[in-house]
């Protein structure tokens, strides 16, 4: 082998081994299936109804999500709802596409994620959105199925500008792995009083 094959050879190789360490240096993130996102997959909420002192007035109500069909969007497939919301699982978590913004925003943050927060901009108020999640599974309170799963709490911040105030609103959100959302509580605003609850009742997944 002459002088410059050799040097091709060991340029090669020395590449080979700078692109492998460099790949396990830094290892792309699983994307972990926060809500399980197949067509067809399908769950079923009862919803229950709650007066201010803590009355359940009603539990009539029956809440569905169903999982339509999937779509391409900036060379992403993503996951079209009955609701018309579109999400799909990350490497950093469950994301919704905001349309208006053409980006992803962050639902379920992963654990690793930490606490995230968004603004969102409105012709007579601006929102954040925080959402914190909970580093460890836990049994989710009077499960009737006796789930465990990951809290999420959310904080709605109303900032109005005429006339100026701050209204929050609160929810508390249970996902368990490999099924999905279990339970949302959704407090009144400016209180810690709950207004609505939503139960998973059933769910099929492909």
């Amino acid at each position: 082998m002459n002088r410059r094959l050799y040097l091709l050879a060991i340029y090669a190789a020395a590449h080979v081994f700078l692109f492998a360490c460099s790949k396990d240096d830094n290892p792309e993130p699983p994307v972990e299936q926060v809500i399980p996102l197949q067509v067809g997959n399908r769950w079923q909420y009862r919803v229950y109804l709650y007066e201010r002192n803590g009355t359940m007035y009603d539990s009539s109500g029956i809440y569905t999500r169903t999982v339509l069909r999937d779509t391409t969007i900036n060379k992403s497939t993503w996951y079209i709802l009955n609701d018309r919301t579109i999400v799909q699982n990350t490497s950093r978590g469950y994301a919704y596409y905001n349309v208006a913004g053409n980006l992803d925003v962050l639902l379920y943050p992963s654990a690793t994620s930490g606490n995230i927060g968004y603004n969102y901009v409105y012709p007579t108020y601006t929102l954040w959105v925080l959402t914190t999640p909970d580093a460890e599974l836990k049994p989710i309170p009077d499960s009737r199925q006796k789930l465990t799963g990951r809290q999420y709490k959310l904080e709605y911040q109303y900032n109005y500008t005429s006339p100026a105030s701050l209204q929050i609103q609160r929810r508390q959100e249970w996902v368990v792995p490999a099924v999905g959302m279990a339970r949302a509580d959704l407090f009144y605003r400016d209180t810690d009083l709950l207004q609505r609850r939503l139960e998973l009742e059933t769910y099929t997944l492909k």
